[in-house]
């Protein structure tokens, strides 16, 4: 076969490989929402192959079972709450098991003040609190009657007057839930989650922060999805998606394989890396291009001290702490969330131990470790949260298939977005919409 050069709508112009095979699907990438559907294209007669870039499965699910010297170590999602049904329905498919998350003391360090216990704020800001808790129920009151919530959710909350720890507060905790700034984020989209939480605020952050996680670890999902896929293929990052009449080409740096279906299953930030050539809306190829603005970092640490398990902060560049599992030696292992990757290095254990000091007096910091999402080039940034020049025209738009090109991954979930629920959720309803296609166009052929 003859190179032929294919001019792309992003990225850039990539020549077709010389080795060729066709295939009912081939699923992009190799994280839950990929190995989900992949598996269930397979259980339902559909030959399948699935190319994953990195040379691990699992995608956003990550987690080392000895990063911290005996304990797991969740480098991404992690949490799973009491109405992810899907997932728990994988984790008891293969006999896997949930752990609690340890109820702890809660720590607030706003404004130079550090509080252990109680509420949020200082007394003096009670009424300010409560109000800010009535200011996003009624964000998501909006959302149930079918109105937009215009503007960013420091626009939304500035809106209402807050006091001084009141919004340090408040910054902190849409900020860490966004892995971005509270300037860059649609409020819009936390309406819509507080909306799907029935309105209660309590479940929101239970099922964001304080939920059940997967015991050893959520690569132990991913490895079990996949000895269920008889077809990975590591290490081969997709370079271009091409739909031609109804076959679509994907390219890969040695291969091209054909076939009649696509499952697009890799992070929102890198489909703008694809040439991707399918009947894509206006709407959807503006989100591509823009891509959503998580961006922050996730940090685990083993300490020693008298460690919360539950901190909300303004402190440089860390908003948030979570914990802690406790070690056979008395330490403790914790998370830390904040906005920029490139001021953290987890190899500097002074450097962590003085951003923990304002929060941990007594703190000793043993052992270190993280995943820079923002950094990597097969995520390019941590979970999904959309700016405040997205559309809910665009989000919709990403949802649907493109042609034959069908979008999987928390990124495009109907529900539950940016958890692992949304991932599995959306590969299997992935799967599910091509076996209908593939089986009503075989009927149509028959007739």
């Amino acid at each position: 076969m003859s190179a032929d050069p294919m001019p792309g709508h992003f990225g850039v112009s990539i020549t077709a490989p010389k080795t060729m095979e066709r295939l009912d699907v081939v699923v992009i990438g190799a994280g839950l929402a990929g190995l989900v559907a992949a598996r269930d294209l397979q259980e339902a007669g559909a030959s399948v192959a699935v190319f994953e870039a990195r040379d691990r499965i699992g995608g956003r699910a990550f987690s080392s079972p000895d990063a911290l010297g005996g304990r797991a170590c969740e480098y991404g999602g992690a949490y799973i709450g009491t109405e992810h049904v899907r997932i728990r329905a994988e984790l008891s498919r293969y006999g896997l098991g949930l752990q609690s998350s340890p109820a702890s003391p809660l720590a607030w360090h706003t404004r130079g003040l550090r509080r252990v216990g109680g509420l949020p704020v200082p007394n003096e800001e009670l009424a300010d609190f409560e109000r800010a808790v009535r200011w996003w129920h009624h964000a998501s009151t909006m959302i149930e009657r079918g109105e937009p919530v215009p503007g960013t959710v420091a626009e939304w909350f500035t809106a209402a007057r807050l006091g001084p720890h009141t919004t340090a507060i408040v910054n902190s905790f849409f900020s860490e839930q966004a892995s971005s700034s509270w300037d860059a984020v649609s409020m819009h989209g936390f309406a819509v989650d507080l909306a799907d939480a029935h309105g209660s605020v309590a479940s929101w952050v239970q099922a964001a922060s304080m939920a059940d996680r997967i015991e050893q670890g959520s690569s132990r999902l991913a490895f079990a999805l996949g000895n269920d896929v008889s077809d990975i293929r590591m290490g081969c990052p997709v370079r271009s998606i091409r739909q031609i009449g109804d076959e679509v080409h994907v390219c890969t740096d040695s291969d091209r394989v054909i076939a009649r279906a696509v499952v697009l299953a890799t992070p929102l930030n890198t489909w703008r890396d694809l040439e991707l050539i399918a009947p894509m809306t206006d709407a959807a190829r503006r989100l591509v291009s823009r891509g959503h603005v998580g961006q922050g970092y996730k940090l685990c640490v083993r300490v020693r001290g008298q460690v919360p398990g539950y901190a909300l902060t303004d402190l440089p560049n860390m908003q948030l702490l979570l914990g802690p599992d406790r070690f056979d030696d008395g330490s403790f292992g914790v998370a830390l969330f904040g906005p920029d990757p490139n001021l953290v290095d987890p190899c500097d254990l002074d450097s962590i131990r003085t951003m923990l000091l304002p929060l941990i007096p007594d703190v000793q910091v043993i052992a270190a470790a993280m995943h820079d999402w923002a950094a990597d080039p097969w995520s390019r940034g941590t979970w999904l949260c959309h700016g405040a020049a997205t559309t809910v025209d665009e989000i919709e738009a990403i949802r649907g298939p493109s042609g034959r090109v069908f979008p999987a991954g928390s990124d495009v979930a109907d529900e539950f977005a940016s958890y692992l629920e949304g991932a599995v959720r959306s590969g299997a309803a992935a799967a599910a919409d091509i076996v209908n296609r593939l089986e009503h166009e075989l009927k149509e052929a028959n007739a």
